[in-house]
């Protein structure tokens, strides 16, 4: 039943980031999340980590401008599987 439920939630989801998509012509909006599925569905140069050093102080990155996540990305890596291995910090 649970993968059944996953074919209905992908739709659902494309759908609601394009909503968030449209929303944002005229106004600023933030999308957090923890999933890999949302990641998929947004544009590589829209993605912002927010890293914490040691001390506990955070700062914004775009992974998308490290040249190692644009090797990645060159060699076929999703930006959705480097979410997932945890090398968008790399």
């Amino acid at each position: 039943m649970k993968s059944q439920n996953v074919v209905y939630i992908q739709p659902l989801l494309a759908h609601f980031i394009q909503l968030f998509y449209e929303a944002s012509k005229n106004k600023q909006i933030f999308l957090t999340t923890h999933s890999p599925e949302v990641v998929r569905y947004c544009k590589e140069e829209d993605i912002i980590l927010v890293i914490r050093n040691e001390q506990g102080d955070s700062s914004l990155e775009k992974p998308i401008e490290k040249d190692i996540v644009k090797t990645f990305l060159e060699n076929d890596l999703t930006m959705e599987s480097l979410f997932i291995d945890n090398l968008l910090e790399a």
